[in-house]
């Protein structure tokens, strides 16, 4: 339960570290996704969307984990 407290808390604005970096980079591919999988309709949008965040969000997810643990330590 800890891992997701500080997963959750290290996905918003935190102190010494504020907001985390990943955020517009998780949209972009998130949306580049959806773009790449247009020519299929709404379905492919949707999974292309999947597909790219698959690779992108776990990667978003670790840094959030990381920055949480990181700004516990510089208390």
């Amino acid at each position: 339960m800890h891992i997701i407290k500080q997963t959750i808390r290290g996905c918003g604005t935190l102190p010494h570290v504020g907001d985390h970096p990943g955020t517009i980079f998780l949209w972009m591919f998130l949306v580049l996704g959806a773009i790449a999988g247009l020519d299929k309709g709404l379905v492919g949008g949707l999974m292309g969307m999947v597909i790219m965040g698959s690779f992108a969000v776990p990667l978003y997810l670790i840094g959030a984990y990381d920055r949480a643990q990181y700004s516990d330590r510089q208390r």
